[in-house]
């Protein structure tokens, strides 16, 4: 079995564009993730619109307490501050009060733009799914 090299993430539009546009390079989850490491890359599809808008290569993954990740990320982080306090409260799947005391916070580089957006036909799950490197090769062509 080939091994992990990064995870596609569902987002919507305006976030896919703070991310790739306007140099929002901080991307926080609840998420089980634990594969993923520093090197492999992000992938961030658009809901909705079934695309792939672009990719990220993750710097460093850290683990806070929402209110020290929007101390120490706020400007940096891809939500604004109303968003990143409804994240972290409820959560956007089944409308459940959040029980994870931390958030999982990638830090992004080389940002890459996907121009034209590469239409998806993966099945998109809302936590997102993992990708190898044969998987990889095949999203990029």
């Amino acid at each position: 079995m080939e091994s992990i090299v990064g995870a596609i993430f569902p987002v919507s539009l305006i976030q896919a564009k703070r991310i790739l546009e306007e140099d929002k390079r901080v991307f926080g989850k609840y998420t089980k993730f634990n594969r993923l490491k520093e090197n492999d890359k992000l992938i961030f599809y658009v809901s909705g619109e079934k695309k792939l808008a672009g990719e990220a290569v993750i710097e460093k993954i850290t683990c806070l307490t929402p209110t020290a990740a929007w101390m120490t990320y706020g400007a940096k982080l891809f939500l604004n501050k109303k968003e990143f306090e409804q994240y972290t409260s409820i959560s956007p799947i089944g409308g459940k009060t959040r029980t994870s005391p931390k958030i999982t916070l990638f830090l992004l580089k080389d940002v890459k733009k996907y121009d034209p957006a590469i239409q998806s036909s993966i099945k998109m799950t809302p936590s997102g799914c993992y990708f190898n490197s044969q998987e990889y090769q095949r999203i990029i062509k």
